[in-house]
Parts: structure tokens; sequence; C-alpha cells
């Protein structure tokens, strides 16, 4: 008989277990340690241990869902759903109808599944999510129990990625016109949001722009990389966020060119991948990346169901 019930503090290394079976079973063993999961999920201010809800059977632990509230009040997102693969479909459907009902107790009118370019719920950069991409298309069993509950899509997400060590930007005129007539400069950028930068305190975000010589700011862009004091980003990975662009949908010429050139001088810092995540429907700006050297690895949904 399988019981459901919240987070106790000794449960994390069964948790990890979890973790690494379920991922194990859909894409590549993640690169996950004890400490890396404990700082994305335990160790933020906003962590409730309530919202954490764990599966037992026969004194194991055998699934866990996390649901955590969004910035909009009225909504509730479940970035997590872990289950042993070896465990049948009445664990995962134990776990989503329990958060189901703490959300309609809490008075949320919306869940959401996937997380999808965290910078609040402290997931960020830990394998296998990266940016985010909702809920990963490889994860069938996942998304037919999301379909089951009547959860519909609300978007698709592209995860994509550029390869470092031997990364030469594209040629071109445009290029050339920046390179003569422009630099680039970046600094340290912390959050001023509490909740942003309680979800990214294991990230350190750098600021890069792109200036006209004794002239305007053509471009900015931020790159994220792992904080060596609080590891669950990989240190060889960088994330790319887009932050308005991706609203935006596309990419400006100065914009390409500053991208590019930040990522060949990051070779220097032992950084081996770029990555992001791109709304799928954006065709020109996922265009754009490709001729900048990103490829398309995987994609994601991001699903709803309104109480």
């Amino acid at each position: 008989m399988t019981t459901i019930r919240s987070f106790h503090n000794n449960d994390l290394p069964e948790l990890l277990r979890v973790w690494i079976a379920h991922w194990s079973a859909i894409t590549k063993a993640p690169q996950v340690n004890l400490p890396r999961l404990e700082q994305a999920i335990a160790s933020r201010t906003f962590f409730d241990p309530h919202s954490l809800l764990v599966a037992e059977s026969e004194g194991q632990i055998v699934g866990w869902t996390h649901f955590l509230a969004s910035s909009d009040p009225s909504e509730v997102v479940m970035p997590m759903n872990c289950i042993l693969p070896e465990c049948g479909k009445e664990v995962a459907e134990s776990l989503l109808t329990e958060a189901l009902v703490r959300a309609r107790a809490g008075g949320f009118k919306v869940v959401k599944a996937g997380v999808v370019r965290d910078e609040r719920f402290g997931y960020a950069g830990l394998e296998p999510i990266g940016h985010g991409i909702g809920v990963p298309t490889a994860d069938e069993r996942f998304t037919e129990l999301l379909k089951k509950f009547g959860f519909s899509e609300l978007n698709s997400v592209t995860r994509m990625v550029a390869g470092i060590l031997f990364y030469r930007p594209p040629v071109s005129r445009e290029a050339l016109q920046f390179r003569r007539s422009a630099k680039a400069d970046s600094g340290n950028l912390i959050p001023d949001a509490q909740r942003r930068a309680s979800g990214l305190s294991h990230i350190d975000i750098e600021h890069f722009r792109l200036l006209q010589r004794a002239g305007p700011t053509l471009a900015e862009v931020d790159f994220w990389f792992s904080d060596p004091e609080a590891e669950v980003l990989s240190p060889t990975t960088s994330i790319l966020d887009l932050g308005p662009i991706q609203a935006r949908g596309e990419l400006s010429s100065a914009e390409s060119y500053l991208i590019a050139s930040t990522m060949q001088t990051l070779a220097t810092r032992n950084i081996q991948t770029v990555e992001t995540a791109i709304d799928s429907e954006k065709k020109t700006l996922i265009q754009q990346l490709e001729r900048i050297c990103f490829e398309t690895t995987d994609s994601g949904v991001v699903w709803e169901l309104k109480l």
C-alpha cells in the first residue's frame, strides 16, 4: 500500500535516489548529487515542506512531487514529478491527486506542470532541467498522467545548445563592422526581487553589453554561470538568458554579434556548453540561433489545468 505524506528532512537521500532512477530511465543519468539536490530544493528561503509530497511504500520512498506558488497568486506550478521506473501508475496518480487537493485547498485556480526558464523555483541548471523546457517530451509517463487528469497543452519549448570547445562565430559584414566600431563590456548582476534572488542564489549572472564607441548601447544579454560555493548548475555549462528578446521573438544583428562574440571567450572560463530555452513557435529566433551555431537537442511542453 502506498501512502502520501509531506517531506521530512531525512528524506533527501531517498529523493536523490528516485530522481536519478527516474531520469536515467528517460535520458542519460544526470550528474546530480545530494548537495546539488538539497541546494536546488530544500535550501531556499521559500521552501515549504508541505509543498513537497512523498510517496512511501513498505517503508521506502518510491516517488515524489513538488508544487510551488507562481508569480501569479492564483497559480501553482508543479516543476517536478519523479517516480521509480518499476512502480505502477497508481503511485503517480496518488501523488498528483493529493497535489491537486492541496492546490484547491490553498485557493489556487490554475495548476501548471513543467519548469520554463526557471528563475523562481531553484531548479535552474539542475540536470536534466537546465534552463527549463516544461515537461520533457521524453517523459512519456508523466505526460500521459497529465492528459488523464485533464491537463491541456499550454505551449511547447525547445532546448538549444552550442558547444564552446572549438566555437567560432560566423563571419559576416555586420560582424566585421561591429568588431571595428563597437566594444563589449560586462558586469555582475544581482537580482533585486527577493524571490528571484533566492531562486537564483546558486547562479552568477553576468550582464554583457555591446557599446558603440563613444556612443549608445547597441545590445544587452545575460549569461548565467555556476556559483562555485553553491553548485547546482554544472561549472562547465552556461545558460543564455534571452530575457526580453524571447518575448520579441527575434535577435537584432547587434544582439547576434554580442552573443556569438561572448561565447567565443567562454572557453577560457572552462565553459564547454551554452544552452537556452525558446518557445517553439518563435521560428525566427530559433533560426537566428542556429546561424550562430546553436542546435536543437530536445523539447518539452508546459501543461495547464484549471481547477
